[in-house]
């Protein structure tokens, strides 16, 4: 879509054609869109200026955009069911060594330590996906 919003009416998730209902990509986009209508909403009425719905359409276009999308699909695309294993097995390592809700808010020298030992711990499996995302990525900047 190039418009995220109308007057008063901020458009998320697959309203905003930020999900592929099809294949199912994008819930990431929709939930950090949600976010963001919730933020600036709230901005919005604390103020009583409406003219703070704006910088959603910013925020969100500046966010996701097509070539985003395409390398995110690409990536997964490459990924075989040994690959989701892998994922799956490093998420579970990363939540019982840190708080990942932590992490995700920010940075910190102990979480990125935690991520790389975790990584490190599942090695050849994590070096693979990490080079399939490279190359998944390459080539959406080399086809774009």
């Amino acid at each position: 879509m190039d418009q995220y919003t109308q007057d008063n009416l901020l458009l998320v998730g697959d309203a905003a054609g930020l999900i592929d209902p099809l294949m199912g990509y994008g819930m990431m986009s929709a939930i950090v869109s949600g976010y963001y209508a919730g933020k600036y909403s709230a901005d919005a009425i604390k103020s009583g200026d409406y003219e703070t719905l704006k910088e959603y359409e910013r925020e969100v276009g500046k966010r996701f955009n097509r070539r985003t999308s395409y390398a995110f699909r690409r990536i997964f695309e490459s990924l075989d069911n040994k690959d989701l294993d892998t994922l799956i097995n490093i998420a579970n390592d990363l939540e019982d060594r840190t708080n990942v809700d932590d992490l995700m808010m920010r940075l910190s020298v102990s979480g990125l330590f935690h991520v790389l030992n975790v990584f490190l711990g599942n090695l050849p499996s994590s070096g693979r996906l990490l080079a399939k995302s490279c190359k998944g990525i390459c080539e959406t900047i080399y086809t774009s």
